[in-house]
């Protein structure tokens, strides 16, 4: 494959990550599943961190609760800053994760651990 081949695949992936982060909050309070319990922003970031570049993924961690918040009013911003607070710890997963698969290059069994 030639290099704008990979560039192409790569922001493929990154927008259905994108839609993924969007979506999949919709998705489980249209099913009534346990949002509050399982928050779906943390599994995107969780799933997309090994394969997307620090500012790619920071960007995911902001963007994500930012446009769900926006469109359908989830997570709401009272009584406590909720979105900031989201934001934040989604922020400081993404670094860490981006810190501990790319930089410090654990073993493949440890990864998958994390």
């Amino acid at each position: 494959m030639t290099a704008s081949k990979n560039q192409v695949r790569h922001l493929v992936y990154l927008f259905f990550f994108s839609l993924g982060a969007i979506l999949t909050p919709v998705l489980f309070h249209q099913l009534q599943l346990p949002g509050k319990v399982f928050i779906p922003l943390f599994a995107v970031i969780l799933i997309g961190a090994p394969f997307f570049s620090l500012l790619e993924i920071l960007s995911l961690a902001l963007v994500g609760p930012l446009i769900n918040h926006i469109f359908f009013g989830m997570p709401v911003t009272a009584p406590l800053p909720i979105l900031q607070m989201l934001i934040f710890e989604l922020a400081v997963l993404a670094l860490l994760l981006n810190l501990a698969l790319k930089k410090l290059r654990l073993p493949v069994i440890l990864r998958f651990l994390l």
